[in-house]
């Protein structure tokens, strides 16, 4: 009998490393996002520092404990539309859960290994961080190179972007506790509440979060240039669809997460607490 359940579990094993559906521990997750952000920081700090406002500065990282400030007591300030906009969100994203297991069913009737390798080689890693710090890499090297500061600027903000929401996001998600998809694929309302540790962390997506704060940034710094702004948010957009192929989230959870990344984007270029200059399009 003992045998038995120890094949099942390798044979569930090896089918869910072949769909690639085995969930990362959150100490796996958070290291991935330290690894390329230092790594990004020391090669840029190393190789292009310069007396420039568009500098890893003082000003700079102090301004990742204000737009975390503003942030929390950002719900405090909003006006009669913003509160009708959220109400109307949450609605929204209420009616979505409702369908969320026939979406879920969806996506797994049409998975093959099409959809996995673009998931896995496409589109998911935007989220992960890895394509998208090598995206922001790429913005600070040519930046640096050609002097060119507002791509400097679109790097330095994507990062912090994808600091703050990788660690935003850890709140709902410790406090919700919700079932992955592949935990528990009969209900879609299991809700642990704060009494696990790193098992039930459905609710949001963490990588529709990172890919939609970081594809704000980039959008509202190139608003006057459409197919910039088509690209970035088609790329968090596959992020999210990948969240589902894979089987990792429920459709509300990726919804929740794109709408909690749009919103820090937007918050963290607006507020401009860095102070740099608002580049105007050439």
């Amino acid at each position: 009998m003992k045998q038995r359940r120890m094949k099942g579990k390798n044979e569930l094993g090896i089918r869910n490393y072949e769909l690639g559906i085995i969930s990362r521990p959150i100490h796996q997750f958070l290291f991935n996002y330290s690894f390329y952000i230092l790594l990004f920081l020391f090669i840029a700090n190393i190789s292009f520092a310069q007396d420039t406002p568009i500098a890893f500065n003082k000003s700079y990282f102090n301004s990742y404990f204000t737009d975390t400030k503003d942030m929390i007591i950002a719900p405090f300030h909003w006006n009669g539309r913003q509160f009708e906009a959220a109400t109307s969100f949450v609605l929204v994203a209420a009616t979505l859960s409702l369908e969320d297991i026939k979406i879920k069913n969806f996506f797994k009737r049409n998975r093959t290994t099409l959809t996995n390798n673009i998931s896995k080689y496409v589109a998911e890693p935007w989220g992960s961080g890895i394509y998208s710090m090598a995206a922001m890499g790429l913005f600070y090297l040519e930046g640096a190179i050609f002097k060119d500061d507002r791509s400097k600027k679109v790097a330095m903000l994507g990062t912090k972007a994808l600091v703050l929401s990788a660690g935003a996001v850890l709140i709902p998600k410790f406090l919700v506790q919700r079932h992955r998809p592949y935990q528990d694929e009969s209900n879609q309302y299991l809700f642990q509440g704060p009494i696990t540790f790193n098992k039930y962390t459905s609710f949001t997506s963490g990588h529709a979060t990172s890919a939609f704060a970081i594809a704000t940034v980039v959008a509202s710094e190139y608003k006057e240039k459409p197919l910039v702004v088509i690209i970035a948010y088609t790329i968090a957009t596959l992020c999210g669809l990948s969240r589902l192929n894979d089987n990792e989230h429920w459709a509300s959870d990726v919804l929740c997460g794109a709408a909690f990344g749009y919103a820090m984007g937007k918050l963290i270029y607006n507020k401009n607490n860095w102070g740099v200059k608002q580049f105007k399009a050439p």
